[in-house]
């Protein structure tokens, strides 16, 4: 987001996500002009697309849209609630993407089923305003107040970020140790390879995986990497990442608890605080599942315009959502 000038404020992804294609821009901005409706059933427009990649946002509505969020994200049953719709568009996003993956693999994916995969993954990029659109100031300054001081407030705010599962890219190199620990006792690499492209392939390299085809997805750098990793030690690198995974969820939980006993006595605190620890745990794992939903679909879009005669370089969320009216 930048600076507010002359009582506007502008997102550009052009600016932050360059070499992106118009697909991936329309992701961010389509959902971020939505999300009043996704997080609040409000549908003003949260500004408007002055071109694919640029969002215009007057201050004034920027500041009554965001206000309006903040003081539900006081309560712990709009915390509790926005959280389960989210995951159910993030299940969506999976039954979906999964459908359209399988699909494509088959060759017999058409139009409706990329439209609606596109359909959820936009309600899922809704979300990506949680990385900025938080009231984080307030929080660490209750935070911080509660606990006697900034330091441990902000020790608490960083920690209440830990989600539940792993992060998508600790994640992918879990996949890669244990199909490289299953090779080691005599699985087959071909479809050990085959898993790791598909849980992973899209996430690791350079560039957008819109518009070109991700290292990994590749199966022979897939069996490549596995081979390598085989030589390795890999049940002591897993000791090591879930040992240090178990003192953050120790460490999470602890402030949880730190600040709760704070809250204790003040209904008012005590809201504010279970609301801010089921926002803040669920927007971190948000993040991750995120990630790798844009990513699969990214990739899924590609394959799908490569089969079509389409060119995944040109092609918006406008054109794909059209495919489902096609019928």
């Amino acid at each position: 987001m930048e600076p507010v000038w002359n009582g506007q404020l502008t997102c550009d992804y052009e600016h932050t996500r360059p070499g992106s294609t118009p697909l991936e821009l329309d992701l961010y901005t389509v959902s971020l002009t939505r999300w009043p409706a996704v997080f609040m059933d409000d549908l003003r427009s949260y500004g408007r697309l002055r071109r694919p990649g640029i969002v215009d946002i007057p201050e004034a509505d920027h500041l009554a849209l965001t206000g309006r969020w903040h003081q539900l994200l006081a309560d712990p049953a709009y915390a509790r609630a926005m959280t389960a719709a989210a995951e159910q568009r993030h299940q969506l996003a999976d039954t979906t993407l999964l459908a359209l993956e399988h699909q494509l693999k088959a060759g017999t994916a058409d139009g409706q089923h990329l439209a609606a995969a596109t359909t959820a993954i936009l309600g899922v990029m809704s979300a990506h305003v949680v990385n900025w659109l938080l009231p984080d100031d307030d929080w660490q300054h209750l935070l911080a107040t509660l606990l006697g001081g900034d330091a441990d407030g902000r020790a608490c705010r960083l920690a209440l970020n830990t989600p539940d599962d792993t992060g998508h890219l600790l994640d992918a190199h879990l996949v890669l140790l244990d199909g490289a620990a299953a090779l080691a006792d005599g699985s087959d690499l071909a479809a050990a390879a085959g898993a790791l492209a598909a849980r992973a392939g899209t996430l690791y390299g350079h560039g957008s995986p819109a518009a070109a085809t991700m290292p990994l997805e590749d199966h022979a750098r897939a069996a490549h990497l596995l081979t390598a990793t085989a030589a390795t030690d890999t049940t002591s690198q897993r000791h090591v990442i879930d040992a240090s995974r178990r003192r953050a969820v120790r460490l999470r939980d602890a402030w949880v608890l730190a600040a709760r006993l704070a809250a204790a006595g003040d209904p008012d605190a005590t809201a504010r605080v279970e609301a801010m620890t089921i926002v803040c745990r669920w927007a971190a794992g948000s993040e991750e599942t995120r990630k790798v939903q844009r990513h699969r679909y990214l990739a899924a879009a590609r394959r799908w315009c490569e089969r079509h005669g389409a060119d995944p370089a040109t092609v918006t969320t406008a054109d794909l959502l059209a495919l489902g009216a096609d019928r």
